[in-house]
């Protein structure tokens, strides 16, 4: 009986050890992150007249071909050789007079943001405001149309990197004369961004 008292008590102790054990490997354990990408086109760098100034703006396509519903809500950075940096922000004025101009639906930040359903496709404008006029190099990082990201060496330094759309277009010409016809698209594509830091590095598809 005494063995058997000693066995069982083993036997309760060993249980107790791999539960204990199961359960921080449970906690540790990460599984691995899927990540999505949603389909991504843009019209270029347009201008629209508002109050005798020049508003830049770009229409886009955006489409869900992950296979769920995602939260669709864009950030549109902008970026200068002039070192200004800005948003594109809502403009309902603006956005109808866009409307009007391309005859087409284009939603703006605003109407866009929300659920887009698998296979959905939604037609947007982003609306850059004060946009320098003496800056002849315009950088758009979009954010928001994937989850990608990654730990990278840099400058011997491990950071965080971020999967975003980049757009860099060069609009040369003097402060008054813009025309939609005279921008070059320098560089459009998928780069990996960290924020720490502020480089990039096109993806390698």
């Amino acid at each position: 009986m005494k063995k058997l008292s000693i066995l069982v008590a083993a036997l309760l102790m060993a249980a107790l050890v791999c539960t204990q054990v199961t359960g921080v490997r449970d906690e540790q354990y990460q599984p691995p992150r899927k990540f999505w990408r949603l389909d991504f086109q843009h019209t270029g760098l347009h201008y629209i007249r508002s109050g005798g100034v020049a508003v830049s703006y770009t229409t886009y396509r955006v489409t869900n071909n992950t296979g769920t519903d995602r939260l669709f809500a864009p950030i549109f950075r902008v970026e200068t050789e002039t070192k200004q940096l800005t948003y594109a922000r809502p403009s309902p004025g603006l956005a109808q007079a866009i409307r009007q101009k391309h005859g087409k639906k284009f939603e703006d930040l605003n109407q866009i943001t929300g659920i887009l359903k698998d296979k959905e496709t939604k037609l947007g404008v982003a609306i850059f405001h004060r946009l320098d006029p003496n800056a002849d190099h315009v950088k758009v990082f979009v954010k928001g149309l994937t989850n990608a990201y990654r730990y990278q060496d840099e400058d011997n330094r491990k950071g965080y990197q971020r999967q975003e759309y980049l757009v860099h277009w060069f609009r040369p010409g003097d402060t008054q004369d813009r025309p939609d016809d005279r921008v070059d698209t320098v560089f459009d594509g998928w780069v990996w961004r960290s924020p720490a830091i502020g480089t990039t590095t096109p993806v390698n598809e």
